[in-house]
C-alpha cells in the first residue's frame, strides 16, 4: 500500500491543493507538435525567428500522493522547470523544437535557480506574525519559549 502524506500538507489555509512531483515517467507527442522543418517563422518585418512553443507534448507524471496524470509540457515547464529540463536531457529530447529553445538555458542556470529558491525559503521567518521553525529542534524550542505545543 502506498504511503499517503498528511492531508494538511496537501492543502493550504484557503483550500488550494498542492501536488508534489515524485517523478516524470513518460512523454508523448501529439499531432499538434511542431516538426523540425516548422521551427522558424517570419515576423511582420521580415526577420526570421524560432517559434517558441511547447504545443503538442504531454508528460506522464507520478505525484507524491501516489496518483499519476498526463500534464501538458507548458504547465510542467512553468511549475517544475529544472526537473523537466533534466528529464528532457536524460531522454534526448533537448534537440526537438518544443525543448530546443528553453532546455539549454534552464540546465545552464539550474544551480542559480535552486539557490534562489533555497534562499527565499530560508528568508521566510514569520507567517501571520508567528515564527516559523526550520527544524524540529527549533520547533520544540519555540514551543518552550511560547509555552505552547
Amino acid at each position: 500500500m502506498p504511503r499517503r502524506p498528511c492531508l494538511y500538507s496537501q492543502v493550504d489555509d484557503e483550500g488550494w491543493q498542492y501536488l508534489l512531483l515524485e517523478e516524470i515517467v513518460d512523454h508523448k507527442q501529439t499531432d499538434d507538435a511542431l516538426a523540425n522543418e516548422e521551427i522558424f517563422q517570419v515576423s511582420h518585418n521580415g526577420n526570421i525567428h524560432k517559434k517558441m512553443t511547447t504545443k503538442g507534448w504531454k508528460l506522464c507524471v507520478t505525484w507524491k500522493d501516489g496518483s499519476s496524470s498526463w500534464e501538458t509540457l507548458a504547465d510542467m515547464k512553468h511549475s517544475f522547470p529544472v526537473q523537466v529540463a533534466e528529464y528532457a536531457t536524460a531522454n534526448n529530447l533537448q534537440d526537438l523544437p518544443a525543448f530546443r529553445w528553453w532546455v539549454p538555458e534552464v540546465i545552464k542556470r539550474k544551480n542559480r535557480i535552486i539557490k534562489a529558491i533555497k534562499t527565499r525559503y530560508m528568508k521566510k521567518t514569520h507567517k501571520y506574525g508567528i515564527r516559523l521553525p526550520k527544524t524540529v529542534v527549533e520547533a520544540y524550542q519555540i514551543d518552550q519559549e511560547t509555552g505552547t505545543d
